[in-house]
């Protein structure tokens, strides 16, 4: 049903996760797949939503 992002400085691999699920719950969707993720100077990750 779509795609989410999330991104943050200094955050935790668990702190994505729980963003990730608010988002995808907040657009109606019953899961996800993160089908991009990356670290550096901050973590970000992608997320294909699915009803």
């Amino acid at each position: 049903i779509g795609t989410v992002s999330v991104g943050a400085v200094s955050s935790s691999p668990m702190d994505i996760r729980d963003a990730l699920n608010q988002k995808a719950e907040a657009q109606g969707a019953s899961s996800y797949r993160i089908i991009e993720a990356r670290t550096g100077d901050h973590w970000h990750a992608t997320a294909e939503l699915y009803k």
